[in-house]
């Protein structure tokens, strides 16, 4: 399987698709920095990605959103460092924000920020 990818500022939830895409040196720079982006993986031909990924290093946030063939989410992923994770000693814990939406941006250009996420 070949799979395409790609870099943007955020995620447009709306349209699924990126939101500011961006050159691979313009999110090395922002992953160097700490500053969030997201990666898409698209497997070519096909309209919806396979898989989401935003980072925000700086927010100690890794997100991972898996798409199926329709477009729906059909798995997510939110890990920030230093949350306790329920029964275990990992690192990382889970945390999802109240619409499930950072840093993907809405038609509103409203970012949810990590401020807003909260432990499940």
């Amino acid at each position: 399987m070949v799979v395409e990818v790609e870099y943007a500022r955020a995620w447009d939830l709306e349209a699924r698709a990126p939101w500011r895409p961006m050159s691979v040196g313009e999110a090395r720079e922002r992953d160097a920095a700490g500053l969030p982006y997201v990666v898409v993986y698209r497997e070519p031909g096909r309209e919806v990605p396979l898989e989401v990924r935003l980072v925000s290093w700086r927010d100690h946030y890794v997100g991972l959103w898996v798409y199926d063939a329709q477009g729906r989410r059909t798995y997510d992923l939110d890990m920030r460092a230093g949350l306790p994770a329920a029964n275990s000693t990992a690192p990382f814990g889970t945390a999802h924000g109240d619409d499930g939406s950072w840093p993907a941006r809405s038609m509103s250009n409203r970012a949810v920020r990590p401020s807003t996420l909260s432990t499940r």
